[in-house]
């Protein structure tokens, strides 16, 4: 399952929820957000899931929360100052 939360004055709001095909099961999988005005375009290896509209996402605060059941591994997270371009 895939969710995004937005947090704001009110609390946390899903966004989006959604179960998708593109995680590889009993697998290592590679997770990028990319941030684009007020869009974020979510991957997961390396094809595009979903893009996540919304005025408040161009404010500029971001943050990503791990939740699930299982084993998790966060590593090697970046946040390039400039992309040229966004993966299709």
């Amino acid at each position: 399952m895939v969710y995004f939360y937005k947090k704001n004055k009110d609390g946390c709001n899903v966004v989006y929820t959604g179960r998708s095909k593109l995680f590889v099961a009993n697998n290592s999988n590679k997770l990028a957000i990319i941030g684009e005005g007020s869009s974020l375009h979510s991957y997961i290896n390396d094809s595009l899931e979903k893009i996540v509209e919304g005025e408040e996402l161009k404010l500029g605060d971001s943050g990503i929360i791990g939740i699930g059941i299982g084993q998790n591994c966060f590593d090697n997270f970046t946040f390039p100052k400039d992309i040229d371009k966004l993966p299709s």
